[in-house]
């Protein structure tokens, strides 16, 4: 089981990578490379400046991953690691919000860091307070959804070992446990994880 120091710093710990090595087949699939329109390390540093240094590193170690084409592909999921809603919108982003429900959508969206999404419309971003909060875009308005995962660390967690639930490499009573502990469920099942089945 995860143990709660190991909560706190899963990606750049070198934990996760331990479990990628014992867990995860060397055939099984890894998530497409980030595009061109992707952001160059540099600019992700740059981006990263207002965030936590731990949040900082644990994002930056995604992103090493996914460039070096060793991030899993877990669910329906493709990593946008650095996406930010100010490049693409522009000005227009409140546009997109309707800030008369939430005044505040749009400067939560201004500061958000793109991690990836589901397939399903729902963006997982990372917030400056640690959050990792999940922006439905499947639609007009997009509206932030009131569930978050506690932290990148714990969503990450989450989302692999969910996948190995799945496909019977993990037990799932052990993983609805952490999970549980972690304060991952709800933002899971906002998601479209589908818990039940695990459980």
């Amino acid at each position: 089981m995860l143990s709660h120091v190991a909560a706190s710093d899963y990606l750049r710990s070198g934990r996760f990578l331990a479990d990628m090595d014992e867990k995860w087949p060397a055939d099984a699939p890894r998530a497409n490379k980030p595009s061109k329109r992707a952001p160059s390390r540099a600019d992700l540093d740059q981006a990263l400046a207002a965030f936590e240094p731990g949040d900082a590193a644990a994002v930056l170690a995604l992103y090493d991953l996914l460039t070096a084409g060793k991030l899993p592909r877990c669910h329906d999921m493709t990593p946008n690691v650095g996406y930010s809603l100010v490049a693409d919108f522009g000005e227009q982003l409140p546009e997109h919000f309707d800030l008369d429900h939430d005044p505040e959508a749009a400067a939560v969206a201004k500061q958000a860091l793109g991690l990836g999404d589901n397939g399903g419309g729902v963006v997982f971003f990372l917030v400056p307070s640690g959050l990792v909060r999940l922006l439905d875009m499947g639609g007009m308005p997009h509206y932030w959804q009131d569930d978050a995962f506690p932290s990148i660390d714990a969503w990450w967690w989450a989302l692999f070992h969910a996948h190995l639930v799945q496909d019977g490499r993990w037990d799932e009573q052990e993983f609805m446990k952490e999970a549980e502990r972690l304060g991952c469920i709800p933002a899971l099942k906002s998601c479209s994880i589908d818990i039940e089945a695990l459980s």
